[in-house]
């Protein structure tokens, strides 16, 4: 397959490129920390047309296809993860129901506002005892009068409680609890309808600015025009909207791996050069150039600066350091072309990576050291020497 972009998908991605960068980056930082949506930013982009990426100009969209809008994806998460996270919920799963499943009403009457950017949309799937495995979901929706009464509880909904939101579309079981063959259908459920309520926003760690919360549904009738596609197929039309849902995650994914890396392009040589610092030439006597001779360079004798500190950091810096200056000092370190086989030592040999042994510290003055007796065994008391001893 080829993923390369044409001319309508790169001028999009220098679109929302410009508008990150420009506005994005600027502006969603103090939404972030006041743990709020940015809507402000979100009808922005619906005026730029970026709110109906996948939906057809029949219906108020833009009609972009899967490949530019994961590149777009990538300009906007590199700006802010909550804003992209907000977006592609809209894009995706808040909006391809309908476009998917809807019949030409329920297209211009919820569909036409998601693409023009009027609106938010969202979708309820996951519940407290169930997400992935969607077939285990408990809100239920029984026929009732016309229409259907829903009774369940949704939780970790993103964009259904923003002051943008139109309401939420929702996977539920249909029929009673009595049938052997469980039903699944996708309800819509606007804004204020009796019975829908919603928990305050959920407390994020990454996607702070993400509106996420716990939807309630006790009693909530819509009318049958509210159902979505058909209610015998409603867990495989809704499995095949996941398709670019999966895809665009992938996509946000990538966009935050990158912008974390991107500060980082300049570092490897910066820190290996801090790491691993050019030492000066030493002669046959361990000295380094222009120093006299006898004066060992050493960790006492002016020893690169930098090495010290990365050893006084090692779990046993201070110890190598102490011995290092006890071998400089008995001049180990010798020339090998006059005899004397190099030991290693701080100057020569890496720094150990390794398992480190743990080091007994030293005896008190003037302590006795044990005797090999067995453990617990209690040593006696030698005797008191006398004056004339």
């Amino acid at each position: 397959m080829d993923f390369s972009l044409n001319e309508a998908e790169r001028e999009l991605v220098d679109l929302c490129r410009d508008f990150a960068q420009n506005e994005i980056a600027r502006r969603a930082p103090a939404a972030w920390d006041e743990a709020r949506c940015p809507t402000d930013l979100l009808r922005e982009m619906g005026a730029l047309g970026l709110l109906g990426m996948l939906v057809p100009e029949q219906w108020g969209g833009i009609g972009m296809s899967t490949v530019g809008f994961v590149a777009a994806m990538e300009q906007i998460g590199l700006a802010d993860q909550s804003v992209a996270a907000a977006w592609q919920a809209h894009v995706t799963i808040g909006s391809m129901p309908l476009y998917l499943f809807g019949d030409d009403d329920q297209r211009e009457r919820w569909l036409r506002p998601l693409a023009e950017g009027r609106a938010l949309g969202a979708f309820g799937l996951t519940e407290p005892d169930a997400g992935s495995d969607a077939r285990g979901i408990r809100t239920r929706a029984e026929p009732h009068d016309g229409g259907y009464v829903i009774n369940g509880r949704k939780t970790f909904i993103s964009n259904a409680g923003t002051d943008m939101s139109f309401g939420v579309t929702l996977l539920a079981r249909v029929g009673t609890s009595n049938e052997d063959a469980p039903r699944y259908a996708s309800f819509v459920v606007e804004q204020g309808t009796p019975g829908y309520t919603m928990g305050p926003k959920l407390r994020g760690i990454g996607w702070r600015g993400l509106d996420t919360r716990e939807l309630f549904f006790d009693d909530v009738w819509v009318p049958d025009d509210h159902l979505i596609g058909d209610a015998d197929l409603g867990l495989s039309q809704f499995l095949r909207t996941l398709e670019v849902g999966r895809i665009s995650i992938a996509a946000l994914s990538l966009s935050l791996t990158q912008a974390v890396l991107d500060p980082l392009a300049h570092l490897p040589r910066r820190v290996a050069a801090r790491r691993r610092p050019a030492l000066p030439q030493r002669g046959r006597h361990g000295e380094a150039e222009g120093e006299p001779a006898g004066h060992l360079g050493g960790v006492r004798g002016g020893a690169d600066p930098r090495w010290a500190r990365l050893h006084a950091r090692h779990p046993r810096g201070p110890l190598l350091l102490r011995r290092q200056g006890a071998r400089d000092r008995r001049g180990h370190q010798r020339d090998p072309a006059h005899g004397h086989r190099p030991r290693p030592g701080l100057l020569t040999a890496p720094v150990h990576r390794g398992p480190v042994r743990r080091v007994r510290p030293p005896r008190a003055a003037g302590r006795r050291p044990r005797s090999p007796a067995a453990p617990g065994a209690r040593r006696a008391r030698a005797p008191a020497r006398t004056a004339a001893a």
